[in-house]
């Protein structure tokens, strides 16, 4: 588990070597406040631009066990 304090561009390749893993990423189901949103669309700039190449998301980042996911789902309520 890491801190995306450098964006999710970043750090990913970063938590993936250390790991020895691989990562597709859905850029559609990567979180995007409300106000990153509104800040991307006053500029006319596409959300992914900050979502995906942005840093200090103040987020984490984690690698689990497939069949694991669903059980941390739902102990910790995230909303996906």
């Amino acid at each position: 588990m890491m801190d995306l304090s450098d964006g999710l561009w970043t750090d990913l390749p970063r938590l993936l070597k250390a790991s020895q893993k691989t990562a597709t990423v859905e850029c559609g189901d990567v979180p995007v406040s409300g106000e990153l949103r509104a800040f991307a669309n006053s500029f006319r700039v596409p959300v992914e631009r900050y979502s995906i190449f942005g840093g200090e998301d103040f987020e984490l980042l984690l690698t689990i066990k497939g069949d694991a996911f669903e059980l941390i789902k739902k102990e910790f309520a995230f909303q996906f």
